[in-house]
């Protein structure tokens, strides 16, 4: 029973790194990229766009994902409840 709780919520353990990747990875391809073309600071805001971009996604994506699965256990609780009076009456 233990298990299935944390499997439940094994993909949202590595949330943390997930978001601080996609911020950092497209604000240091900015910098680097502006050491290298001389076009500081553009790329860099370019990169820091592109980073607070996906973590937004990230974040949107993580929230549907829990109402889809809020959803599921609440249709399964009720499945469960209309199984329970069905066997009840019988």
């Amino acid at each position: 029973m233990k298990l299935e709780g944390l499997n439940k919520y094994a993909k949202y353990m590595s949330l943390g790194i997930e978001l601080a990747g996609a911020m950092v990875i497209p604000l240091l391809g900015g910098y680097y990229g502006d050491k290298y073309f001389d076009t500081r600071p553009v790329l860099t805001l370019i990169g820091a766009f592109l980073g607070f971009t996906g973590v937004f996604w990230n974040i949107y994506k993580v929230t549907k994902d829990l109402e889809r699965d809020q959803e599921r256990e609440q249709e399964l609780k009720k499945n469960k409840q209309k199984k329970d009076q069905e066997t009840n009456n019988s």
